[in-house]
């Protein structure tokens, strides 16, 4: 790895960038707090700023942000990124940080509209669906959450904590329209 100005250059970046954008996902879903900081360092070297994969990489990082609660950073880089992002997956992962900047001012309609936006951007499965099904839940749309859970699972379920997620969303959605007992069973 050479060093330019204190910026990173080179394949190592290339690599640190891959990594991180990979498995951004696994980091939130299973508190890699370690791994999620890679992003935050990556925001922090100028050669990120011409990179093809930037707004990846802030999405990334906001949503990092949003997770230890810093929801102004989050929208801040969320919306940099959208701003430059150049493809599905920059577009899926701002759109998706977005979303949580939203949900933490408890704005769901925006948090339904910038999900379904990012789900439809994704490259794989995500919970993207399942949030947006909560937000449509809390806002008291129960058919607009249904609908949401019903595209989360049509979208496919392929990991255990997907599974999972969508098994508590229902729990949610079922909690909400009163019916106690459905929703104990899908908790």
């Amino acid at each position: 790895e050479r060093r330019r100005g204190g910026e990173a250059t080179g394949r190592l970046f290339d690599d640190a960038i891959a990594l991180v954008v990979a498995l951004h996902e696994v980091a939130v879903w299973r508190d890699l707090v370690e791994f999620r900081g890679w992003a935050d360092e990556l925001v922090d070297d100028l050669a990120l700023a011409d990179h093809p994969r930037v707004a990846a990489v802030l999405g990334a990082a906001a949503r990092n942000a949003y997770i230890r609660g810093d929801h102004v950073r989050a929208e801040t880089l969320a919306r940099e990124g959208f701003a430059r992002a150049t493809d599905a997956e920059g577009r899926c992962s701002c759109l998706d940080s977005l979303a949580n900047a939203a949900l933490s001012r408890g704005e769901f309609v925006e948090v339904v509209a910038h999900k379904r936006a990012a789900a439809e951007h994704a490259a794989r499965p995500t919970g993207a669906f399942g949030v947006a099904a909560l937000a449509a839940t809390y806002a008291g749309d129960l058919d607009e959450a249904r609908d949401l859970h019903a595209a989360l699972v049509a979208a496919g379920l392929p990991s255990p904590t997907l599974r999972a997620f969508a098994g508590y969303v229902a729990g949610e959605i079922e909690n909400a329209a009163g019916h106690v007992r459905a929703a104990e069973a899908h908790y």
